[in-house]
């Protein structure tokens, strides 16, 4: 029989505030960057895609917290 999946509680007791769910996120990320690099390859460097990878953070800082559609 497999390993039992007990869920994210035990980081959610032994690391305080929401710094367990930012090390899980780089984890997942870190993991993830190589087979999206193999997959995408030389696309990722077209110009438009660039400007878009680079401006997309900046869109939503001038926006106050009222305009954002999400929770």
């Amino acid at each position: 029989m497999g390993a039992v999946h007990r869920g994210g509680g035990a980081v959610g007791r032994r690391v305080p505030g929401t710094t367990g769910v930012v090390a899980g996120m780089l984890v997942a990320a870190l993991v993830a960057l190589p087979f999206g690099l193999v997959q995408a390859g030389a696309d990722l460097l077209t110009p438009a895609l660039l400007a878009a990878g680079l401006g997309w953070p900046s869109c939503p800082a001038p926006c106050p917290t009222r305009w954002k559609w999400w929770p």
